[in-house]
């Protein structure tokens, strides 16, 4: 999936993001690099099937901000999806992010 290179870096994680909508994930990717500026966000379609009938389609992210832990950079994306349902144009539910925390 993404280079070992991003793999290395330190506070780098990588996370998935599972919609029921494949535009709905690019537009979520989109929105989290505008929520998190200094982050470096990564996205590619993942072509293994959601196992969530209700959110099939799956895109694989990463995320990295210098300066920031793995965990720090976790509770960054948790805190930028709760906020999703009221900034984002999208209703929630038809998102469903699955962090490393």
């Amino acid at each position: 999936m993404f280079s070992e290179d991003f793999r290395n870096r330190e506070g780098s994680i990588e996370f998935d993001v599972l919609t029921d909508d494949v535009a709905i994930a690019a537009y979520v990717a989109m929105w989290l690099r505008e929520t998190l500026p200094g982050a470096f966000i990564p996205s590619e379609p993942d072509p293994a099937p959601s196992d969530d009938a209700q959110h099939a389609h799956r895109l694989h992210c990463g995320a990295w901000m210098r300066g920031r832990s793995a965990s720090e950079m976790a509770h960054e994306l948790e805190d930028a999806f709760r906020r999703f349902g009221t900034e984002g144009n999208y209703d929630r539910r038809r998102v469903r992010a699955v962090l490393p925390l």
